[in-house]
C-alpha cells in the first residue's frame, strides 16, 4: 500500500523502475498515518495484501480524504500530504519528463525541499 502504482506491474506493461518521486508518494502515504495515528489499511478501510496500490491512491486523492487530513493536522499538513500523493506536476515534474535526467532531479529535489520539508518545519504544535 505504501509503492506508487507505477512500481507495481500492473496489467500487461513492465514495471517503472525507481524514481525519487516513487519514495515521495510513500512519504504521502506515512502523512497520511500520522495524520490519523493508525496504518493506512485501517485508515481506508481495506484488507492488507487485498489492496490495489492504483486504487490506494484514488482513495488518498479524494477530497473527503484531503480536506480530512487538512482538519486533521492543518492546511500546510494537508498540502504537504496531497502533493506527495498525487506526484508529476505537483513535484515540478512535466508528463514524460525522465526524473533521473540531471535538470528534472534538480528541480524535483529543490520543489520537494521548499514544498514539503521547509514547510513542514515550519509547523508548530
Amino acid at each position: 500500500m505504501y509503492r506508487h502504482p507505477l512500481t507495481q506491474g500492473i496489467g500487461f506493461g513492465p514495471r517503472e523502475s525507481f524514481r525519487k518521486s516513487f519514495d515521495i508518494y510513500s512519504l504521502g502515504v506515512v502523512l497520511v498515518e500520522l495524520a490519523y495515528w493508525r496504518p493506512i489499511d485501517r485508515i481506508l478501510g481495506i484488507e492488507k495484501g487485498k489492496a490495489k496500490a492504483k486504487f490506494v491512491r484514488e482513495m488518498l486523492l479524494k477530497d473527503e480524504m484531503i480536506s480530512s487530513v487538512g482538519a486533521e493536522m492543518g492546511e500546510v499538513f494537508e498540502d504537504a500530504m496531497r502533493i506527495c500523493v498525487k506526484g508529476g506536476e505537483e513535484l515540478g515534474i512535466g508528463e514524460g519528463e525522465d526524473e533521473m535526467g540531471d535538470g528534472v532531479a534538480g528541480r524535483l529535489g529543490m520543489k520537494f525541499y521548499e514544498d514539503i520539508v521547509k514547510r513542514l518545519g515550519d509547523v508548530r504544535v
